[in-house]
Order: structure tokens, then C-alpha cells, then sequence
């Protein structure tokens, strides 16, 4: 059973080799590599190209003007016949049997299942060796998530975990290429609209590895992620799932309406810092949704915003993060 493995380039020089290492070592044999760039100024091309010449799996570079990784993975995606996928970032790892274990899931799988999916990490990369600093579990993944699940789940989600069968891709028209942030949980959300369901691989070590990369974190000067859209984008995916209706939540487990708020408290914490007018449109629409919403945490602020209510321990929050900034110590 053939996997196409798609990887979306854009001056990804100082990494590519290193990832291509992981692809070219699985130990699944029928598998076809497929390069994207994606108008790369540096020598991402070439680099990939002299790590894929003698390489036993077939391969292409494609190339494309810059327009983002949504059409490059749909470039990807397209160029190809076969019948399940495996997106990978330009800068993370595969481990060696992960689409040889997949695979096994694949070929029994019913239609309906749209992706197979396994732990992963999350890892720091420091002086060419890769430490764990987060393990992403995801067998309490139901069969058939919701979208509401996809929204509180997302931590624990990428899109290097799962291996993706075409034809749920093709029947969602694959990734939204007008999307700047978040358009790979837009894609789950599409396909759990469809009523996809997901099958999980059980394995003894993490199957894929997420290398972080802290200069893109949101909040950091510079990120490539623009805070104010993204959180934006998953207030807009929240209410429109939901309604505005608290009871809408009844589906989700305890766990998981847990975890929802701690997400949606910590999009509203980040869009406060940015955009202090949408985050009291916002705030209002949760208040009237929650009767009152509060942040889950950290701790100081949960207990200050039962007095004096979210954005006003805020405001507090941000004059004592200014002053652990002078003083330069970090904070929350």
C-alpha cells in the first residue's frame, strides 16, 4: 500500500536535510516523497535534492510561487494517486516504522475512517540532539470526533501524527488556502462536519516528533503566527459550533468541557494583550453564554477575576508583567 509523504518547504535549508533523514529510513517500502516548495529564496531545493539522489522511494520536487502551506500541501496532495497521505513540516521527524505501523490500520480500515492517527512529541532540538519536552497522548480521542472535541482536543493534535485517506481530503477540497493561521485545524474541523472517524495506532514510543521552534511562539515579537486572527478564528469556530448555547458543551465529557475553557481562556489572555476592543466583544459574548466567564488559570488571576471580573484582573496581570519585564524576569 503506497503512502505519499507531502512536505511543504519555504527556506527550510537549515532543516530539510534532517527530516528528510527520517523519511528516507522508514521501514514501510511502498512509499512516494513529494517536495513542495514554496518559492524558497535560499537553497532548500537543491539541499533536498542532493539528500533524494540515490533514494530507493520514488520522488518529485514540485515548485510553486509562494503562497503559503496550504496550497503547497494541496499542490502536495494532488500531485499524487495515492490512496492515504502523510503531511509533514519541513522542520519535524518521523520515527523510522511510523508508516509501516499506520499502514497496517490503513489497509483494513473502513471507508469512513478518514485518518489513522498515534502519539507524538513535541521536542527541543539543542546541539543536533532532539529532547522531549511534551508527550501528546491520543487514545482518548473518540471514534468519531466532533468538531467541538477537534477545538478542545487541539493540543494533543497535528498533522504529522496522522496518516490521511485521499478521498476525505479531495471530499473537503483539502486545506483553505485564503486561511493565513489554524488551517490545519480548520481541515479537522472540515472533515468532522463530514462525520469522519479516526482510527488510533497504538505504539510503545511516539511515532512522530514536533520540533519547537520558540521564536514562533505566540506572543513573541515576530511571530510568524498572528495572534489577533488566530484567536479570532477559534472564537468564530466556537460560537458558530455552538450557537452561543452553554448547553451545546453537554456533549463533551468533563475532561474535555475542561479543557475547552482552558483553551478559550487562553485565547481571550492572548488577544487582551493585542487587541483590548475585541477582547471585550468578545469577553461579552462568553459572559452571556457562561453567565460569567473566568480564566481557569493561572491561579492568581482565576481567583482575582471572581472579584473583579476577567478584564480587570487582567489590567492587573499586565502591570505586573510589565514590571517582571523591566525587572527581566519572566512571567506567565
Amino acid at each position: 500500500m503506497q503512502i505519499a509523504i507531502v512536505i511543504p518547504c519555504y527556506n527550510a535549508s537549515a532543516y530539510v536535510d534532517t527530516t528528510l533523514q527520517t523519511v528516507t529510513s522508514q521501514t514501510h517500502d511502498e512509499v512516494e516523497i513529494l517536495i513542495v516548495d514554496d518559492g524558497s529564496s535560499d537553497d532548500t531545493v537543491s539541499k533536498a535534492r542532493e539528500h533524494l539522489k540515490g533514494c530507493r522511494h520514488r520522488w518529485t520536487i514540485l515548485t510553486q510561487p509562494n503562497k503559503g502551506v496550504s496550497a503547497a500541501r494541496n499542490l502536495g496532495w494532488q500531485s499524487t494517486t495515492a490512496d492515504w497521505i502523510q503531511f509533514l513540516d519541513a522542520d519535524d521527524f518521523l520515527a523510522p516504522t511510523k508508516l509501516q505501523l499506520q499502514s497496517i490500520a490503513c489497509r483494513t480500515a473502513d471507508p469512513s475512517v478518514a485518518y489513522v492517527m498515534s502519539r507524538w512529541e513535541e521536542v527541543v532540538v539543542e546541539l543536533d540532539a532532539a529532547r522531549r519536552v511534551r508527550l501528546a497522548e491520543c487514545s482518548a480521542f473518540s471514534s468519531q470526533p466532533s468538531e467541538l472535541e477537534i477545538l478542545a482536543k487541539g493540543p494533543l493534535i497535528h498533522l504529522g501524527q496522522s496518516v490521511f485517506r485521499r478521498r476525505w481530503i479531495a471530499d473537503v477540497a483539502g486545506f483553505d488556502e485564503n486561511l493565513k493561521v489554524d488551517e490545519d485545524q480548520d481541515f479537522l474541523l472540515k472533515l468532522a462536519r463530514k462525520g469522519a472517524k479516526v482510527l488510533t495506532v497504538e505504539s510503545a514510543d511516539p511515532l512522530f516528533a514536533w520540533r519547537q521552534q520558540r521564536h514562533r511562539r505566540l506572543g513573541l515579537r515576530g511571530a510568524r503566527y498572528n495572534a489577533i486572527h488566530l484567536t479570532e478564528q477559534y472564537m468564530e469556530n466556537f460560537f458558530r459550533i455552538t450557537e452561543g448555547h452553554r448547553h451545546s458543551l453537554d456533549v463533551l465529557s468533563e475532561d474535555d468541557q475542561e479543557m475547552l475553557k482552558q483553551r478559550l481562556s487562553s485565547y481571550m489572555r492572548l488577544l487582551y494583550r493585542y487587541d483590548i476592543m475585541a477582547f471585550r466583544t468578545l469577553l461579552a459574548q462568553l459572559d452571556q453564554m457562561f453567565g460569567r466567564f473566568l480564566p481557569l488559570s493561572p491561579s492568581y488571576l482565576k481567583a482575582l477575576s471572581r472579584f473583579v471580573g476577567f478584564e480587570r484582573a487582567e489590567d492587573v496581570a499586565s502591570i505586573y508583567r510589565r514590571g517582571k519585564a523591566m525587572a527581566g524576569v519572566g512571567v506567565e
